[in-house]
């Protein structure tokens, strides 16, 4: 990304999408929309990542939405 952010952006074709941001500080940001909601989580470090939230969010691409 042009700030030097790596931008992770993973969807399923079926409507739901994980957006994983992570910033130059070290920063993180997770984007999730899934069955017609949007929820997000933002973290300090990747210390502890994958945490529940984003592992829930990538495990959401797998399901049917609906």
């Amino acid at each position: 990304m042009p700030d030097g952010e790596i931008a992770i952006d993973a969807r399923n074709g079926r409507g739901a999408a994980v957006l994983i941001l992570c910033e130059p500080g070290g920063e993180e940001l997770c984007l999730v929309y899934a069955n017609g909601e949007h929820r997000s989580s933002r973290y300090p470090s990747t210390d502890n990542l994958p945490d529940e939230f984003m592992s829930e969010a990538l495990l959401s691409l797998e399901r049917p939405t609906g």
